[in-house]
């Protein structure tokens, strides 16, 4: 009987779905799934980034997360829009700011979120919908300010 239940639970333990890789950077999280693959990061210093790729397709995702130094959030955006290759002004909402880039004829949007001293910027260029479960699946234990809405 004991061989049966265990046999049977081995059964169940190998039928569920193994949890998604996952990414760290500064604390936030992004989940990895298959496909996508780390390109680069950078954890030194008190600037953190991170490059994602996904693999046959033209989309990346680049993350950076650094101490704010003081600057409103309105501030922050319109100097990164102004460095990124922005092709319209940011757009506040929820707190949160957007804004659609440009880069080597791709198309893509920045995201840009600001909490407890710190922002985070995630670039998508290329095609949006290949991010959005990267997006939705990103996540900040310690500082859920950080995460993108």
């Amino acid at each position: 009987m004991q061989k049966i239940l265990l046999t049977g639970l081995l059964i169940l333990l190998l039928a569920v779905p193994a949890p998604a890789a996952e990414k760290e950077v500064a604390g936030v999280f992004f989940p990895l799934p298959e496909g996508w693959s780390v390109v680069e990061e950078n954890t030194s210093g008190t600037t953190s980034t991170l490059l994602l790729r996904q693999e046959g397709r033209r989309t990346a995702i680049a993350v950076m997360v650094a101490a704010d130094a003081g600057l409103a959030p309105a501030r922050i955006a319109a100097e990164l829009a102004s460095v990124t290759g922005a092709t319209a002004d940011p757009v506040e909402r929820e707190g949160q700011y957007s804004f659609p880039i440009k880069k080597d004829g791709q198309d893509g949007v920045c995201f840009l979120a600001q909490s407890n001293g710190r922002f985070i910027l995630v670039s998508v260029l290329g095609e949006l919908s290949p991010a959005v479960p990267l997006l939705e699946g990103m996540r900040c234990p310690a500082d859920p300010g950080l995460v993108l809405r």
